[in-house]
């Protein structure tokens, strides 16, 4: 199976690329309802709340450590994150202190009360949502379920349910990363998010909240795999499925030029990797898969023409490769749309 996550085209050319860093010199602050309970003064008060320290050797990322004396575990707690600007101190009324976090980010204590948040202020292109601003807490929930507008078909009585066992999350090989995969019956439009189970507090595209925004994806045939997954360790979520859309090459679901470029580059050589240009999974990127490409492409005839130009500069083609690839040009200027 061929699994592909909706990422940006940055993405798939860079790997996980790093964008752009948030200096080291602004001052983050926490203020939130936790912060008596950790020995920082008063709940929710920005001047006497714990400022957050930079992490060695990553740049752009702040953490901080606290310690919860008289919890219980299980208690539920919420914070935000003031960024200090101007370094005068922060405050929610001062312009150059704004928020991170623009609602509150919930966490519940952990058993021996030792807890960490630590902010992200990189933006990433991974494929994980948010794509910067992500929150991570030491000793996350551990019980999460994906909610979305695709449960109903999943059996659920309604959707975004987040008690709904049918969606729940399961811990992976790899501690802190959890995960659901399962089929959509129906092809179409769809968004979700992560919770922990039970309530709606959890990571979406905007980050960690009670009330996170959702992260639309689509599905392209009926009963088709997707997994979804929450990974703790960084605070961000993604949505991975089989890549099945025709002419798709680097399963960003949308056919364009781009996916042209691994047939040319690959044209006439063996390989059974659809990122590779190998369309039609027969082991050989030849013709047929550009013809699949040219078929589903939604630009111009022009755009068709150029591709083809650039095949048959490909070293050493056969006689009959020219035939097959005179008889797709034709093609090509028929082409409507």
């Amino acid at each position: 199976m061929f699994v592909r996550s909706f990422v940006a085209k940055a993405s798939l050319v860079a790997g996980v690329a790093l964008l752009s860093a948030t200096a080291d010199a602004q001052n983050y602050y926490v203020p939130g309802a936790f912060n008596s309970e950790a020995g920082f003064g008063a709940d929710w008060n920005p001047p006497t709340a714990p400022l957050m320290t930079a992490v060695v050797g990553q740049p752009g990322v702040v953490k901080l450590d606290f310690t919860l004396t008289g919890a219980p575990a299980g208690t539920g707690f919420a914070f935000k994150i003031l960024n200090d600007t101007n370094g005068d101190g922060a405050n929610w009324s001062d312009p150059d202190d704004p928020e991170v976090t623009p609602q509150d980010v919930p966490f519940d204590a952990d058993a021996d009360g030792i807890m960490s948040i630590t902010l992200n202020t990189n933006t990433l292109n991974d494929g994980y949502s948010p794509a910067t601003n992500r929150i991570a807490i030491g000793s996350d929930y551990t019980a999460w379920t994906a909610i979305g507008n695709f449960q109903t078909q999943l059996g659920s009585a309604s959707d975004f349910n987040n008690s709904f066992a049918g969606s729940a999350m399961t811990l992976t090989s790899t501690p802190g990363v959890y995960a659901l995969s399962t089929t959509i019956p129906t092809a179409g439009s769809y968004s979700w998010r992560a919770v922990k189970t039970g309530t709606f507090n959890g990571i979406g595209g905007n980050g960690r909240s009670g009330n996170a925004s959702n992260v639309n994806f689509n599905t392209f045939e009926t009963n088709q795999q997707v997994t979804f997954e929450v990974n703790t360790n960084i605070g961000g979520i993604r949505f991975l499925t089989e890549a099945v859309l025709a002419g798709d090459t680097d399963g960003d679901g949308v056919v364009d030029f781009d996916d042209f470029t691994p047939i040319r580059n690959n044209f006439l050589t063996a390989t059974s990797i659809r990122a590779n240009g190998d369309l039609d999974f027969s082991g050989f990127v030849d013709i047929a898969d550009f013809r699949e490409w040219k078929n589903a492409f939604g630009g111009p005839a022009e755009v068709v023409a150029e591709a083809l130009a650039q095949l048959q500069s490909v070293p050493e083609p056969s006689s009959l490769l020219l035939v097959g690839l005179a008889a797709l040009y034709g093609g090509s200027r028929r082409r409507v749309g």
